[in-house]
């Protein structure tokens, strides 16, 4: 009798343990569950925002391919661009050249101001302008680009100017004599050459100077 009684209470014993070990699992398995549920709603808005961004920033990237269309569709405005450029590097590298009135056409150690403008279209863009400023004019009215307003023209324009002191107006624009030129360079500064003591090819500013007063007008050479 005593041996079933410590037999019953062994295995009432073992049960409980086993019961309290199997209720431990379950806990556990149900905790699991639930960090696995939190993890996911934790990733599921990160996993969002990438893709959100991602589309954001596929939206911002710029279509290389219509950039290229454009270039493609316009292939004269390209071309006149970068004569335009040339002609202006060209100039820009004779920055100092001392000026000479009457120079040699054939040289490039001196210029005077139609000789300067027409050397910088020769070797820039292999244009072969008139030897004279108001030869040069003549060509650039017959182009049908000339404008009386120099704030309106672009770079690469040539700019025509009388001589000092000349009235000029509205209408008489077109009449006056040329005595000077030089190549626009945009942002209103003009390169040209007009004397040795302003040390020769140099850059001036238009606006409120001698140039903007003895402006008569100017015109592409490159259409």
């Amino acid at each position: 009798m005593r041996t079933y009684r410590w037999l019953s209470v062994i295995g009432a014993l073992g049960l409980t343990m086993l019961s309290s070990a199997c209720g431990s699992s379950g806990e556990d398995r149900h905790s699991d569950h639930k960090q696995t549920r939190q993890l996911q709603t934790e990733q599921t808005p990160t996993r969002h925002l990438q893709t959100k961004s991602l589309q954001t920033k596929q939206l911002q990237t710029p279509n290389q391919s219509t950039y290229q269309m454009k270039a493609v569709n316009n292939p004269a405005a390209a071309q006149r661009s970068a004569a335009i450029q040339r002609v202006i590097n060209t100039g820009m590298k004779y920055r100092g050249t001392p000026y000479e009135f009457g120079s040699n056409r054939s040289t490039t150690r001196t210029f005077d101001c139609s000789d300067f403008v027409k050397h910088a279209y020769a070797e820039g863009a292999g244009i072969k302008l008139p030897a004279d400023s108001r030869q040069q004019g003549m060509y650039v009215r017959n182009k049908g680009t000339a404008n009386t307003n120099w704030r309106a023209l672009r770079a690469g324009d040539v700019m025509f100017f009388s001589s000092p002191g000349v009235k000029i107006t509205g209408t008489n624009r077109y009449r006056v004599r040329i005595t000077h030129d030089g190549i626009y360079l945009g942002d209103g500064r003009i390169l040209h050459t007009y004397s040795r003591e302003s040390g020769g090819v140099r850059i001036d500013s238009i606006a409120g100077s001698q140039w903007e007063r003895r402006f008569l007008f100017g015109g592409s050479v490159i259409r």
